[in-house]
């Protein structure tokens, strides 16, 4: 019988398989687990764990390395816990945290007046995780404002971005960060083709709507009596296993991928790098026999990206789903967890329409 072959992801240290706890923080024996973190966002009124989950392996890949950074768009109904979720890491180290998005802002090209230098966004982004709380109130702007946001995105993604202005000339920086961003569906829907025609850089999360059982189990725990942790004790758990895990990944072994793993990711890549895809249709308007008039639509070229970049994010979230859970191979809840960025958020729309078939 052939052995599995196996890749790996390079790390500084060799270290051997670990637990799921470590220590609430310095100087103590008290352990903080994932598992003792998703019960306790349950307080909260959020019962499935799989998603505080993905956001940490977000939040601890700007960390990992700087290359094919994990930018997320949370996509959500109002009241779905998606921003809930995210002020979670508000005290955590390296965060960058905003509410919504100004015209222009990584790049001013406004003059330095005496006194009062410019401030650009983007130089402050570098090595942090960039939290947007909503975008659906920059998406509801015009469509040139938002149109020009989303091309700056699509060259920041890439590690260098550089812009001339006839006030300030040419500025140039080089910033890399994971970026995790909230929006609802209606908000997200009126600018999806343009994000994939510009050729998309984010994963998407789709909150999933709540069961029967979900939603009766969360409204029996705002109203139960007993003790239950505040969102402050919960950033608390936040910040302090965020902590231990990025002094684990110093001495983390080494993220091995199966022969299996392998095939499954790609799988995956190439999935999402389909439903990417853009058809670019011509209208012709023909008079029919009633004499009306009938408009037809001809596909004129369909633009699919190469699955190499959703590749790229994947392997790496499915690295950091690894680390947080401080193992050395990913395993198929890990594969479970990469699984659901293709199967229930990506392009929702087309996901949809397939299930339908």
């Amino acid at each position: 019988m052939s052995k599995d072959r196996t890749s790996s992801s390079k790390r500084p240290k060799k270290a051997k398989d670990c637990t799921t706890e470590v220590s609430a923080s310095r100087g103590t024996e008290t352990p903080v687990s994932l598992k003792e973190i998703t019960e306790a966002i349950k307080d909260l009124g959020e019962n499935r764990g799989w998603i505080i989950e993905v956001l940490l392996a977000v939040y601890i890949s700007t960390f990992l390395e700087k290359a094919n950074p994990i930018w997320l768009m949370v996509v959500g109904n109002p009241s779905s816990n998606k921003t809930t979720l995210t002020d979670l890491f508000k005290k955590c180290s390296d965060v960058y945290r905003l509410d919504t998005l100004t015209s222009n802002p990584f790049i001013s090209g406004q003059r330095e007046k005496k006194g009062e230098k410019a401030f650009d966004l983007l130089p402050a982004l570098d090595g942090k995780c960039f939290i947007i709380k909503e975008y659906a109130t920059f998406f509801g702007r015009s469509d040139e404002m938002v149109k020009q946001l989303l091309s700056d995105l699509t060259a920041i993604y890439d590690g260098e971005y550089g812009k001339h202005s006839p006030l300030r000339g040419t500025v140039t920086y080089k910033s890399t960060f994971s970026h995790i961003g909230c929006v609802t569906p209606h908000a997200l829907n009126s600018r999806q083709k343009y994000m994939n025609s510009v050729g998309a850089r984010f994963l998407f999360l789709r909150i999933p709507s709540l069961s029967r059982e979900e939603r009766e189990g969360g409204l029996d725990t705002f109203w139960a009596t007993r003790p239950k942790k505040s969102k402050n004790d919960i950033t608390d758990l936040i910040t302090k296993f965020c902590e231990r895990i990025q002094e684990y990944m110093n001495k983390s072994p080494e993220i091995l991928f199966s022969s299996e793993t392998q095939k499954t990711l790609n799988m995956y890549a190439t999935f999402i790098a389909r439903t990417r895809g853009v058809v670019i249709s011509e209208a012709t308007n023909q008079e029919t026999s009633n004499g009306g008039k009938q408009t037809n639509y001809e596909v004129c070229d369909i633009q699919i990206e190469e699955p190499f970049r959703a590749l790229k994010q994947l392997k790496k979230l499915a690295e950091c789903l690894t680390l947080i859970h401080q193992k050395s191979k990913v395993d198929q809840r890990t594969m479970g967890d990469c699984s659901r960025n293709c199967f229930f958020f990506h392009a929702y729309k087309k996901i949809r329409c397939t299930e339908s078939l």
